[in-house]
């Protein structure tokens, strides 16, 4: 039999002779690091229509028929996939945050990673290597730890490993079998996994069967079709039925945004892209050759099957992940491993703890370079800040609003968990009726969208600030006004629903676009005759969204085009907004950075650079750095400035800047070190100081024959130089 009683874990009970405290250990800590890389802080779009879903059903005591929440699909077909998992994750929201839903999905994770060392330690892989495998899915798999159902099929993955290579008791194993993926298919529609497990374990059987081999006994193949026959009764166990087996292996591969956003999770696999998931496939195919004498059919077969689902999605990957882990446990199984490996013999326990601290640093390094600020995603409980349209809903919220709500997409569900009470447009749960709608207003004209929404009585629009023609269309609508603007959103109402001060109607604004990241066309504005009424216009535009990176930003960007030296803190108070978005999208730190030299505001100088510093360290950033702390006196921290800058990429006017600190701080020798140094491969003004500074250097080491060759080479190469006289002058 394939399926054998096994014992659950038994290498728990020192399968393998090792040192049951280290293995503990070791198999803590990777689970602590799975869910640590797990704390992120909310930044998916969907999380929030799975809450309010999960609202519904438990307010409700039912599950919809139909769509509730938009009013432009209302009552249309809906396939609820999610029948368990979203009451589950409402509930425990409404219970203790989202913070403590965070955690809940984080010991979710870390679950799974504990059940997949335990899975690869029964067997018989020493702990130290399950653990360090666990690690490395764990980075793999890390971008799937969102807060969405998803993560259940983590566990589920490692489960059908266990069952079909080990498993429970005869007594008990079908009920399990039935239960575990009834339990799944409600909680994630990904248990259609185990039906492929159970189809391609039948199709073991039966070759077992025809080729006679010693492994196949007598009720294999009746014990292979019962489990194909409960797994998939079991999917066919939820509120919509066959619908729902249709549209997962409907959906498997497809893009259920297609033309609505650029999903990089549904692309198909580029094994380029993904070294690490390239090199667990390859670690993972040559296990086979150790398993050889023990293999069966059915492992490289589900091996098969996940690299087809990851080549085929990204989105598979993290699931991918876990099962190639499994298998490279199934392959070693019954392998011989060295005492070292272990922690065998009289001082076990001292390799152990070494073996542990070596793990933790490990996942500490790992965790570092995940969570860096330029990433998506941040560490961190609640919500990430400027993901959202936040402001509008306050102000939705703020006039009691209950009506129709235009919408862009990505912005529906977290309305629809804001704003209960108003109906929107489109979500991301993609229904058919939804989806089809997306497809018809991508060529809708500005006329019939306006009838659209007076025939649908739509009072609002909150709009992602990238859907330039919605804000146009909006923007020149009798009857709307805009009535607030952020990083990423438009809000415009109708013009008798009030919203409080600061409200601008959708004309007062002559020159200022209100949508997209534009700001290019505000520089011929700033030295035209047109200049005082655009920055009126933008100061407007600051007074309405004072807390808003992108309004300060363009205000900035204007006062520098026109030379104004108040353009380097406004820069500055811009940065101090939403520091992320400005250094990577914005290039703040080089903007603002070369406004404040110029204007002389050194200290402003300084806290940009170093602001920049934390999201992007460049050569450029760190030599604004060194020049302004440099011009404040400040000559160690300026040194070490350019030397990081230097470092990171050869630059002449760093080098000679650096040169000429030196020799302000009295240290000559090093200076004519700095400015000899790569000087034959500088050209124009740059080796022109570098020629002034190499003389001066000279000079002050009394090195006169050095000084001598230094100037006659200034003015052989640069004839009227203006440092020839100043030479000339310092000379005794």
């Amino acid at each position: 039999m394939a399926i054998r009683p096994s014992g659950c874990f038994p290498a728990m009970n020192d399968a393998i002779n090792e040192h049951a405290g280290c293995r503990r250990m070791l198999l803590l800590i990777v689970s602590l690091f799975a869910g640590v890389m797990a704390l992120q802080k909310v930044y998916d779009y969907d999380v929030w229509w799975h809450l309010r879903t999960g609202q519904w059903i438990v307010e409700n005591r039912a599950l919809p028929t139909g769509d509730p929440f938009s009013f432009a699909t209302a009552e249309a077909p809906w396939t609820l996939a999610y029948w368990l998992s979203d009451p589950l994750y409402y509930l425990v929201a409404a219970a203790a945050g989202i913070e403590g839903l965070q955690l809940f999905s984080a010991l979710i994770v870390a679950g799974a990673v504990l059940f997949l060392c335990l899975f690869l330690t029964e067997k018989r892989l020493p702990a130290i290597a399950a653990a360090g495998l666990a690690a490395w899915v764990v980075t793999l798999a890390r971008f799937r730890f969102i807060l969405r159902p998803l993560v259940f099929k983590f566990a589920g993955v490692v489960f059908l490993f266990w069952y079909f290579f080990g498993g429970p008791e005869r007594r008990r194993r079908y009920l399990l079998f039935f239960l575990v993926v009834l339990l799944w298919n409600g909680l994630y529609p990904a248990a259609f996994l185990a039906q492929l497990f159970a189809g391609l374990f039948l199709l073991e059987k039966l070759a077992e069967r025809a080729f006679k081999s010693d492994r196949y006994a007598p009720g294999d193949l009746r014990n292979a079709l019962i489990l194909l026959g409960l797994a998939s009764a079991a999917l066919l166990v939820n509120p919509s039925g066959l619908d729902l087996y249709r549209l997962v292996y409907g959906g498997m591969f497809a893009d259920y945004g297609a033309g609505i956003t650029l999903v990089e999770e549904q692309q198909a696999l580029v094994w380029t892209a993904h070294p690490g998931f390239a090199a667990l496939a390859a670690l993972s195919a040559a296990t086979f050759w150790f398993g050889r004498r023990r293999l069966r059919l059915l492992t490289p077969m589900v091996f098969v099957l996940f690299l087809v689902l990851a080549a085929g999605s990204v989105r598979f990957i993290g699931v991918a992940s876990f099962a190639l882990a499994a298998v490279i446990g199934v392959n070693l199984a019954e392998c011989s491993w060295p005492s070292w490996l272990t922690f065998r013999g009289a001082r076990r326990r001292w390799p152990g703890l070494l073996a542990a601290a070596g793990l933790a640093a490990v996942c500490l390094a790992l965790w570092q370079a995940t969570f860096q600020k330029t990433r998506g995603y941040e560490f961190g409980l609640g919500v990430k800040p400027g993901r959202f349209p936040e402001g509008a809903v306050q102000q939705l919220k703020a006039a009691g609003f209950a009506g129709n709500l235009y919408n862009s997409w990505k912005f529906g569900g977290y309305l629809q968990w804001r704003l209960p009470e108003a109906r929107t447009f489109i979500d991301g749960r993609c229904l058919p009726d939804q989806l089809a709608l997306y497809e018809r207003f991508k060529t809708i004209d500005r006329h019939e969208f306006a009838r659209y929404l007076t025939a649908n009585q739509v009072q609002a629009a909150v709009l992602d600030r990238q859907d330039l023609r919605d804000i146009d269309y909006f923007n020149d609508m009798p009857g709307f006004r805009q009535a607030a603007a952020d990083d990423i959103s438009v809000l415009f109402v109708r013009s008798d629903l009030p919203l409080g001060a600061g409200a601008a109607s959708s004309g007062g604004y002559r020159y200022l676009r209100p949508g997209g990241y534009d700001f290019d066309y505000l520089a011929p504005l700033a030295t035209g005759p047109e200049a005082a009424e655009v920055e009126a216009e933008l100061r407007r535009a600051v007074a309405g969204a004072p807390d808003g990176f992108f309004e300060n930003f363009r205000l900035a960007f204007f006062l520098d085009a026109r030379n104004d030296p108040a353009a380097a803190a406004q820069y500055l108070l811009a940065a101090r907004k939403n520091p992320a978005f400005a250094v990577t999208h914005f290039g703040i730190g080089v903007r603002g950075g070369k406004a404040a030299l110029r204007a002389g505001q050194w200290a402003v100088a300084v806290e940009l650079a170093t602001l920049a510093l934390e999201y992007q360290k460049t050569g450029e950033h760190y030599f604004f750095l060194g020049a302004a702390q440099q011009q404040l006196r400040q000559y160690p921290a300026a040194e070490k400035a350019y030397r990081a800058s230097l470092d990171l990429a050869e630059n002449g006017r760093v080098r000679n800047n650096l040169g000429f600190l030196l020799l302000e701080t009295g240290q000559a020798g090093a200076a004519r070190a700095v400015f000899a140094k790569g000087l034959e491969e500088r050209r124009g003004a740059d080796r022109e100081q570098s020629l002034f500074g190499l003389a001066l250097a000279a000079a002050g080491l009394r090195d006169d024959q050095a000084a001598k060759a230094a100037r006659q080479r200034l003015a052989d190469e640069f004839p009227g130089s203006p440092y020839l006289a100043r030479l000339a002058a310092e000379r005794p």
